[in-house]
């Protein structure tokens, strides 16, 4: 398959993926928002959970997961648990404590996940597998100083919330 045809596909399906999030909203039921969480210092998205919790188009949830490097944690996932717990209404947990076992986020029936970080995180969390069910975007902590940054990060996101305006309208 040439290069342009992979386009072609990647293309394609992005917009079924669009159009099904089209349909629910317009059928009345709300986008699953999951905002994918390791580390409390990393959390700069508390206006838009609150924003989006208000809504009447969108059901936010805050699903917590540790890191694979346990070592580079600044903070305990308990921690984070309790953090969580109390800033925000929904809060999921993407690891099983008792079986020590990672949660598959597909479980979680998302429409949209926003990543805090994209790395150190279990194949059943990673943003290749999430992708193959949901929009994905990576929800920067931290400004780059680099020219193509937002290119890389930020015009998919802005393109997303055009698009859920555009619907928002239309419903």
């Amino acid at each position: 398959m040439s290069l342009k045809d992979k386009r072609r596909e990647i293309k394609k399906f992005l917009r079924s993926k669009f159009l099904f999030l089209k349909l629910k909203i317009l059928l009345g039921y709300k986008l699953r928002v999951c905002f994918f969480v390791q580390e409390t210092q990393k959390w700069n998205a508390q206006s838009l959970y609150d924003k989006m919790a208000k809504s009447n188009i969108f059901e936010p949830f805050i699903l917590i997961s540790p890191m694979l490097d346990e070592n580079s944690n600044r903070n305990s996932y308990k921690d984070c648990i309790k953090f969580f717990q109390n800033n925000c209404d929904c809060v999921e947990l993407g690891y099983d404590d008792n079986i020590k076992s990672y949660i598959d986020i597909k479980k979680f029936k998302p429409d949209i996940v926003f990543f805090q970080q994209p790395w150190q995180l279990h194949n059943k969390q990673n943003p290749k597998h999430v992708s193959k069910f949901a929009f994905i975007y990576y929800f920067s902590y931290a400004i780059c100083d680099s020219p193509n940054f937002i290119k890389m990060n930020y015009n998919n996101f802005f393109v997303l919330l055009k698009n859920i305006l555009y619907l928002i309208k239309q419903k």
